[in-house]
């Protein structure tokens, strides 16, 4: 074992020493070497790119009680059944409608072990394009009273588009700062590495359309858009809205070696 060690030893120390040049000379030579050696900069650049969200998102809460277990899976099952049908009667695509898996607690009571009844919560999303949509999407909490408000979220529909967008202008920007340097202090400046922060839309306009959540079932109020606010709802051609506005933002770390001209 410990010939294999030292042979490994060896064969990673031959390959170090080959990777890297060997520096001879004086003390006073390897410094004028230092001293000429080319230095590096990191020049950081910043691209955003705002655009009107078309697209939202709303998550309704479906809650079933009962004593037994399976009765109340039972529960759920119908009467998300029955909302997705209301939605499609009303016009909206089943392939815009999701349910997501359930969660099941039992419910027990002051004393003894066994549960006295069964809760069985599951989610239901809705993507939205407009206004009205919207409008009438947010009947559903008034229809049935197992049913609340969760959350909702908006987007772009051409999400990826805005993030390259928001990274051109990132690298354009430090391309920019690259030639301010290069012509300030009569050097040139060759790309060496490159670290790109991802461009992520601005969540600000979320979080104030998700406060009207409170998080309880019981205190989920349907958002309207009127409890909104005009400066978040734009209104397009054609009777549509946009749902608030989205800011993505890029960054990219270029590094340069710097040489003399």
């Amino acid at each position: 074992m410990k010939r294999y060690i030292g042979i490994l030893f060896f064969t990673c120390f031959a390959h170090a020493a080959l990777a890297a040049p060997e520096l001879r000379g004086t003390p006073d030579q390897l410094l004028e070497y230092l001293a000429d050696a080319p230095g590096r900069v990191v020049i950081q650049g910043m691209g955003e790119v705002k655009a009107a969200a078309d697209e939202a998102n709303i998550v309704f809460v479906v809650k079933s009680t009962d004593d037994s277990f399976q009765t109340a899976l039972q529960k759920n099952k119908t009467l998300r059944a029955e909302v997705v049908d209301y939605l499609k009667a009303q016009g909206i695509p089943s392939d815009k409608i999701t349910s997501e898996k359930f969660s099941s607690t039992p419910v027990y009571g002051v004393f003894g072990s066994k549960p006295k009844s069964y809760e069985v919560v599951n989610k239901i999303s809705v993507k939205v394009s407009s206004e009205k949509e919207f409008e009438m999407v947010s009947t559903v909490v008034d229809k049935w009273r197992d049913v609340a408000y969760a959350k909702t979220t908006v987007k772009h529909s051409d999400e990826d588009a805005l993030k390259r967008a928001a990274t051109r202008k990132a690298l354009k920007d430090a391309m920019t700062k690259k030639k301010d340097y290069e012509e300030s202090l009569n050097v040139v400046l060759v790309p060496h590495n490159i670290t790109e922060i991802k461009a992520e839309p601005d969540v600000a306009d979320q979080m104030r359309m998700s406060k009207y959540s409170s998080g309880s079932f019981s205190e989920s109020p349907m958002m309207s858009f009127s409890s909104i606010g005009s400066d978040s709802i734009t209104a397009t051609e054609g009777g549509a809205s946009t749902f608030g506005e989205l800011v993505y933002k890029a960054n990219v770390n270029i590094e340069f070696v710097v040489m003399k001209k």
